[in-house]
């Protein structure tokens, strides 16, 4: 019953691709430490990474009602924002996001591709700027 343990084992067995054992794994990590935010930052990417966005979603959503500051929450709230039709939801997590961490990678990628979505080129270029002046091959940016 060792929090960390149940996380760091959930981790292994996503990677073996022991979806179903690694999902109870997480659960079960987030069950004995319901307050810690890393438990469901951890758990929201294994249901990201899996398309399961709804799911990803409510566990970004806990991890920032744990820690409104939590950058890689808000950020990966608001990919699944975005993939469950809520742009503007999206646009003002990412916006968060960069104003918390400007030097975030993905929230920078995020917001520029949302106001693209809004078809604002002008506000997404400079997002892809600092994107490119913080990883210069970044290929996308």
């Amino acid at each position: 019953d060792s929090y960390a343990g149940n996380l760091g084992l959930a981790e292994v067995l996503a990677r073996a691709g022991r979806f179903q054992e690694a999902e109870a794994r997480y659960a079960h990590a987030v069950a004995l430490e319901p307050r810690a935010t890393d438990g469901h930052l951890l758990q929201g990417r294994f249901y990201q990474e899996r398309g399961e966005m709804a799911p990803a979603a409510a566990a970004f959503e806990k991890a920032l009602a744990l820690d409104p500051g939590k950058v890689p929450a808000m950020v990966g709230l608001a990919a699944c924002s975005a993939e469950l039709g809520a742009p503007e939801r999206a646009l003002e997590l990412y916006t968060r996001a960069v104003r918390q961490d400007p030097r975030d990678l993905a929230a920078r990628m995020g917001l520029g591709t949302t106001y693209l979505g809004y078809a604002r080129p002008a506000d997404a270029l400079p997002q892809f700027q600092a994107a490119i002046d913080l990883a210069p091959s970044h290929a996308r940016a």
